[in-house]
């Protein structure tokens, strides 16, 4: 498992990956659009 760092200025856009499942985005980052 890879694991990085995301600034404050950053967002999850990608996911991650949980028991072979991949999310559509981290926690915290879902409920708005991505401009």
């Amino acid at each position: 498992k890879q694991r990085i760092s995301l600034g404050e200025d950053q967002l999850c856009a990608l996911g991650e990956k949980v028991n072979d499942e991949t999310t559509d985005a981290c926690q915290g980052d879902s409920g708005g659009p991505l401009v």
